[in-house]
């Protein structure tokens, strides 16, 4: 064998080596299921299944998130993308795509929405790595993050940058010949049947403030039944000039039958001056509230109640109001609330107020 034919024969040797090495490490980087939300399912060939926590992906198949679902997947090199409610995410099989003479992976946001936080495996790669298809565009990176939105039924999507640089074009090969067009951090492009928007700013504050208010939302909903316990401060101020001020403490329970709206019963227990002025008394009481909850981290309650004066043959009903400010979805502290109320007593009536953090059991 010639010199020259040597070093073709060697050269298409290392070339079909390295094809088999890539898929081969492809394949030994299959994402997992980190977190599951709801009704979240996996297409496979052999039909759908339930998306579980841990759970093994293989190239090939589509997670499919409902109306009240999401999920998160993960690279073993840490790369990491939510899938948003409504979405169908394909992961396609590993292919050998030579894009500035290193290769690609390729996935498909058929509707919905992705978040991505992609990973830059070779810190100096010059080539793009990692691919979204949408119905109108593509989307290539080398290691940054963003959100691309896909209207369902429809060519029209979003991209927005929110770390690093994107390159969206109509097809792959835009990209690799530099026809794309280049969305840096906070930028945002469209895509439709028509072409690619020029880049434009976005609110990435706001929009992220956004994105995270309706995944709240949804695992609010997951939670729609709950016992509270609830520490406050309390005032009292009668019409007679009686007054008085006494700590606070309630244990109750809540339902949330339906997005925006919230039902609930608690005791309240607590610590007050006589009527005459005497000694304090011991007061319990019952309280039953609805609510308006607009958005997950804010309630609006009314609600009836009546104390019961212990010691002493007294009672009284009273009306009252609670705005509650939820900070947290999760753990032991959940967030503040405020309330307020008349009280309908016969002889000497008042206004009283409580102020007090909710803490979740």
């Amino acid at each position: 064998m010639t010199g020259p034919n040597l070093f073709s024969w060697f050269s298409k040797l290392m070339l079909v080596i390295s094809m088999v090495g890539y898929v081969s490490m492809a394949a030994e980087q299959n994402p997992i299921i980190e977190q599951v939300e709801k009704d979240v399912q996996v297409l496979t060939e052999a039909g759908m299944k339930p998306a579980k926590t841990g759970m093994a992906l293989k190239y090939g198949q589509k997670i499919v998130t409902g109306e009240k679902s999401h999920a998160i997947i993960v690279y073993p090199n840490g790369s990491k993308i939510w899938i948003y409610p409504v979405s169908l995410f394909f992961l396609k099989p590993p292919v050998v795509k030579t894009i500035g003479a290193e290769p690609a992976q390729v996935t498909e946001l058929e509707r919905g929405r992705i978040r991505a936080d992609i990973k830059k495996e070779n810190p100096n790669a010059k080539s793009i790595r990692y691919f979204v298809r949408t119905r109108s565009a593509v989307m290539g990176v080398r290691g940054t993050e963003f959100v691309i939105d896909q209207a369902r039924g429809k060519a029209d999507a979003e991209f927005r940058t929110l770390e690093g640089t994107i390159e969206v074009g109509k097809t792959d090969t835009d990209i690799a010949e530099g026809r794309a067009v280049a969305v840096h951090e906070n930028e945002m492009v469209r895509s439709s049947a028509s072409g690619i928007s020029k880049p434009m700013p976005f609110d990435r504050e706001s929009y992220l403030n956004k994105l995270e208010a309706r995944l709240n939302e949804l695992e609010e909903v997951q939670s729609n039944f709950w016992f509270q316990f609830n520490v406050a401060g309390m005032y009292l101020r009668q019409k007679s000039g009686g007054n008085g001020a006494s700590p606070a403490i309630s244990i109750g329970a809540r339902l949330r039958p339906i997005r925006l709206l919230e039902v609930g019963a608690s005791v309240w227990g607590f610590l007050m001056p006589d009527l005459n002025g005497g000694s304090r008394l011991k007061i319990v009481e019952p309280v039953v509230q609805a609510g308006i909850c607009p958005i997950s981290t804010i309630c609006a309650y009314g609600g009836v109640g009546k104390q019961f004066w212990l010691g002493t043959v007294d009672s009284a009903f009273d009306v009252l109001a609670e705005i509650t400010y939820r900070f947290t979805r999760d753990g032991f502290l959940k967030g503040l609330s405020g309330q307020g109320g008349y009280l309908l007593h016969a002889t000497d009536p008042g206004y009283f107020a409580r102020l007090g953090i909710e803490l979740r059991l």
